[in-house]
């Protein structure tokens, strides 16, 4: 905008720009492209690529991103939205370390099973597990520490 130009003008009423004559000095150079209404680029037989020194930035009020396969590569991300829904089939997560903080979680599961190679410690002000069926717990070695007491309450004790 605010450019002068040298232009043609054709029988048919088409114009054309023949060359930038003027261009007002800017602190902050840039290009845009309008258009009115909808717009598609196509690239049919071939690849595509955007490509910044510095950044890309892409905004709008809806957003798609579909392809058959995909790969990102960010050395580092973040994320700030309100919700995430995902369907996804099979997640596999591989990493050196992994830290949540939540103020609330719930997972519901048809089975659950989790393979600790070393040491597995929870820390709680309570703790309460509810089984429908038998609880199994097979050790080499148990304790149970109370500063208080011990209560077993149930129909028959065994101890062998």
């Amino acid at each position: 905008m605010g450019d002068v130009v040298l232009f043609s003008l054709d029988g048919s009423g088409a114009s054309y720009i023949l060359s930038i004559l003027e261009r007002p000095e800017r602190t902050q150079r840039g290009t845009e492209l309008a258009f009115d209404g909808d717009l598609s680029i196509r690239v049919e037989g071939g690849r595509m690529s955007l490509a910044s020194d510095e950044a890309l930035s892409l905004s709008s009020k809806d957003f798609e991103l579909a392809a058959e396969k995909g790969r990102v590569m960010i050395d580092t991300a973040s994320f700030f939205g309100r919700l995430v829904e995902n369907n996804i089939e099979r997640i596999k997560i591989v990493a050196d370390a992994m830290d949540s903080i939540i103020r609330r979680a719930v997972q519901r599961f048809t089975s659950s099973y989790r393979y600790v190679e070393e040491h597995e410690e929870v820390q709680s002000a309570s703790t309460r597990m509810i089984v429908d069926g038998t609880l199994t717990m097979h050790t080499k070695n148990t304790m149970h520490i109370a500063e208080g007491h011990v209560k077993i309450d149930a129909e028959q004790i065994h101890l062998a």
